[in-house]
């Protein structure tokens, strides 16, 4: 069964950094709230704030995830 939960946990995880990275692509950084990143993402906001203690930290991972890739 946890193998199950940690797999949606990270899917979970997944979609808010992917909703965030569009988000501030589309809008700016500046522009983008912390309800529209969950509403895209289809979580609640107190989801995000369980990985993320600010919208700057999800931009370091989203840049750190991105550094990695290349």
């Amino acid at each position: 069964m946890s193998g199950l939960r940690e797999k949606q946990k990270a899917l979970r995880h997944d979609r808010i950094l992917e909703s965030a990275a569009r988000l501030f692509r589309e809008h700016g950084y500046e522009d983008v709230k912390m309800e529209a990143i969950a509403a895209e993402a289809e979580v609640a906001i107190g989801t995000i704030y369980n990985y993320y203690q600010n919208k700057g930290d999800l931009l370091v991972a989203i840049v750190s995830l991105e550094v990695e890739e290349v």
